[in-house]
């Protein structure tokens, strides 16, 4: 039986705009086992960013509770893992480099020599372990991004958005190398995304959200066993239903697009 790595509690989020309280999130109650892959999906301003903000503990809690592995999250944990929609690497560091530069000063020298290779070579950048970002390509830089968050080794690994500024093709290479990397790992991991497709393609769970203020409006299960085909008749239902809960209509009436 899989343990409760997060658990989040009636969770609620204000802002204050112009004199005047926005609630962006209220009444989320989210649970994460060890080993899922979520996806968060919903339309602009319901809140999914602020939602991974407040698990990174980049934003405060109006109230409601947010705990990893039992313990309240109040300051950012080296237990959580990012990766951004922007690589966000060092410019004038070579790729293993980036990475040696997050790994904990109290791992000896051996293990972290051993810790980049591996990461450099989950990601197939065995001939660019030298390169600085300059002379990546915009995939080949995320690439970069994602094993750096992988090697502190995290027990969380978030995802904001991290393709959405990629090509098609190169997007769906990442998807499939997150995918390898979460099986592999034996990773849990929450992705943020507009993507559908994306979210049905890797999840175990997408959880759809609805806006103002941004609830959880259901928690859509992803049986299909991988490899997962996008063309499929049971993927294309998946996107039915989660558009139709997207768009409050019912599923008959959702037409998609193959």
């Amino acid at each position: 039986m899989s343990s409760k790595i997060l658990e989040l509690s009636n969770v609620r989020k204000e802002f204050t705009v112009k004199n005047e309280t926005v609630t962006a999130l209220d009444g989320v109650d989210l649970e994460v086992n060890e080993g899922d892959f979520i996806s968060i999906v919903g339309e602009s301003g319901c809140g999914k960013s602020t939602l991974l903000r407040l698990v990174m503990s980049l934003e405060q809690l109006t109230s409601g509770s947010i705990r990893l592995e039992g313990e309240e999250i109040k300051e950012p944990s080296e237990k959580i893992g990012v990766i951004f929609q922007e690589p966000r690497l060092f410019p004038w560091k070579s790729v293993e480099k980036n990475i040696d530069f997050v790994i904990p000063k109290s791992i000896d020298k051996e293990e972290r020599k051993r810790r980049i290779a591996e990461n450099i070579s989950l990601v197939g950048l065995e001939n660019f372990k030298k390169a600085v970002p300059s002379q990546l390509s915009g995939g080949m830089q995320q690439r970069v991004g994602i094993v750096r968050a992988l090697a502190t080794k995290p027990d969380l690994l978030l995802l904001d958005e991290p393709f959405g500024a990629l090509d098609a093709f190169t997007k769906m290479t990442l998807q499939s190398e997150i995918h390898k990397i979460w099986e592999e790992q034996k990773s849990t991991m929450i992705l943020v995304t507009h993507d559908i497709d994306e979210a049905i393609f890797l999840s175990t769970h997408v959880v759809i959200m609805s806006p103002h203020p941004g609830k959880i409006k259901e928690i859509f299960p992803i049986k299909l066993k991988h490899p997962r085909e996008r063309s499929s008749y049971e993927f294309l239902e998946c996107r039915k239903h989660i558009m139709s809960s997207l768009l409050d209509k019912d599923d008959s009436t959702v037409e998609y697009v193959i």
